[in-house]
């Protein structure tokens, strides 16, 4: 009988499928351990064979260190399902079940090579944006305020992408969480960040971050997406090239109101 295993429970998949998550609604709940109302889904097909997926794109599943994709992905003994803060060891029999398999615990970073500076991620979030608050401060105009999260989460470190212009690894936009691997590149506005995990590279040298003195200033800043001023609450043409059309359309008010005006005389 196959059966998972989490922190000394074992339960065996008796169902076709098991829905794993925090939820009334899931088979098995695991309360705080921060998975969602329904986390991932491990299913037993009519020949034996058993797979582990996703719930939804937004939720973070982790087997043997890699990110599960949208596919079901079939199981082998020993896999360890990571999410939240928990894992979960899968066998086809109790007798064969073992401990989980361990993460990579070196110390991880995002590397400015630029500056020549590393933030290390020694945060459950570590923060990134314009707004002053954020852990890692980003002085550009094409950076949101709160552009952009990473979270030491399921036992790896995932980039959540929330700001209005956008987030880029490896030159692809980030539409859901992504895992992030050692040498990944994140683009945001006109700036580069590097993952990198263990020693870091030769010259960069580890901050935390300093404040400036512009940073409230940069901090009010209304956020620049191709050529559009973006305030986070409406969307605005830039100053310095107005629309045409409500020019016209200003213009023909004022020629309208000169007529009616010049009638009223006569």
């Amino acid at each position: 009988m196959p059966v998972l295993e989490n922190n000394g429970t074992t339960r065996e998949l008796t169902t076709a499928e098991t829905v794993v998550g925090s939820g009334a609604t899931a088979t098995w709940r695991v309360p705080g351990a921060d998975l969602a109302a329904k986390h991932f889904i491990v299913a037993v097909s009519e020949d034996g064979n058993v797979s582990v997926r996703s719930c939804s794109t937004q939720n973070v599943v982790v087997v043997n260190g890699r990110q599960l994709g949208a596919r079901p992905l079939p199981l082998a003994d020993g896999d360890t399902i990571a999410a939240g803060t928990t894992q979960f060891v899968f066998a086809r029999d109790a007798s064969a079940l073992r401990e989980p398999r361990e993460g990579d615990s070196s110390p991880a970073y995002l590397v400015d090579e630029r500056s020549r500076v590393a933030f290390p991620l020694d945060r459950r979030t570590v923060s990134i944006g314009r707004d002053q608050a954020s852990i890692i401060a980003v002085r550009d105009p094409q950076v949101s305020r709160f552009h952009a999260d990473v979270k030491s989460e399921a036992g790896v470190y995932v980039l959540y992408s929330m700001g209005s212009a956008g987030t880029k690894v490896n030159g692809h936009g980030v539409a859901a969480p992504r895992v992030l691997e050692s040498g990944d590149r994140i683009e945001i506005g006109g700036t580069s960040l590097t993952f990198t995990r263990g020693p870091l590279p030769q010259g960069v040298k580890p901050t935390r971050g300093e404040e400036h003195e512009d940073a409230t200033e940069w901090s009010r800043r209304p956020t620049v997406t191709s050529g559009v001023v973006t305030t986070g609450e409406s969307q605005r043409v830039e100053a310095s090239g107005r629309s045409p059309l409500l020019m016209v359309g200003i213009v023909l008010v004022l020629a309208a109101l000169a007529v009616v005006i010049v009638r009223a005389i006569l």
